[in-house]
């Protein structure tokens, strides 16, 4: 189950670390923007399910 289009290379590769690692800051941008997604989702259920205040979610969470 290996993806060279997620990885960026072939596991075989010889400069498969270099091409793993020209990734990484891909990867980090795009987990950032999940994370974030899922934590504002999650603070919206909070506040429509549990009444919770929305004043208590501020920018200093992130």
């Amino acid at each position: 189950m290996w993806n060279e289009e997620v990885a960026g290379a072939w596991m075989t590769d010889k400069d498969w670390g270099d091409k793993v690692k020209a990734r990484l800051s891909d990867w980090n941008t795009t987990i950032n923007k999940r994370i974030e997604t899922a934590t504002k989702q999650l603070q919206d259920k909070l506040v429509e399910n549990y009444n919770f205040d929305k004043s208590k979610f501020t920018s200093d969470n992130k």
